[in-house]
């Protein structure tokens, strides 16, 4: 939700632009889908997250042990984004492979066009579906305080691979995700 007011201004820029030079990155119907994916994540995510984090910091009296205890503060915070990106990779894989997760995920792939907007197309169930997977950073001693700063910056920097905009990069896409990898996906 913090980034939010970012996205929309990457929006509003994306459609000008898009408009002025006839690229059609926006339809208004598929538009209109996601603004509806988007009312009813943000319903969810109200009603549920301090739940989900509540269960995070729950979990964490059972560490195995503490990472800002034996780590530098900027060791934790590199390892954190590491995790919750190998963690993404895992979930996102599955969410392609299990039938459940594929029904809850497939919303993100239903718009016509790639676009800064597709970032809102995030299934209703998608922070439910997450927590199988995300549970164990708190047991193996991530604090969950710097887990969701770090996972909102990871979400941030997950928008821009949902644009037309950027290019392909030569040898950065065969490592990173990058907008012209994610296109392909």
């Amino acid at each position: 939700m913090q980034g939010v007011p970012i996205i929309l201004t990457l929006i509003l820029i994306e459609a000008i632009v898009s408009e002025r030079k006839k690229l059609r990155f926006y339809e208004f119907g598929d538009t209109c889908g996601t603004m509806g994916l988007l009312f009813g994540s943000i319903f969810t995510s109200v009603s549920i997250q301090s739940t989900i984090v509540g269960l995070y910091f729950y979990l964490c009296q059972f560490r195995l042990l503490s990472l800002s205890d034996i780590l530098a503060p900027w060791q934790v915070w590199a390892i954190t984004f590491l995790a919750i990106d190998f963690i993404f990779y895992w979930y996102h894989r599955a969410s392609h492979r299990v039938r459940v997760l594929w029904a809850i995920h497939m919303n993100h792939h239903s718009s016509i066009e790639m676009n800064f907007s597709v970032v809102f197309r995030q299934s209703w169930f998608g922070p439910i579906s997450k927590v199988p997977f995300f549970m164990v950073m708190p047991f193996v001693g991530f604090d969950p305080s710097i887990t969701v700063v770090a996972g909102l910056c990871s979400t941030l920097w997950g928008v821009v691979g949902h644009t037309q905009w950027i290019d392909k990069h030569g040898w950065l896409d065969k490592i990173f995700n990058t907008p012209a990898t994610h296109r392909v996906h």
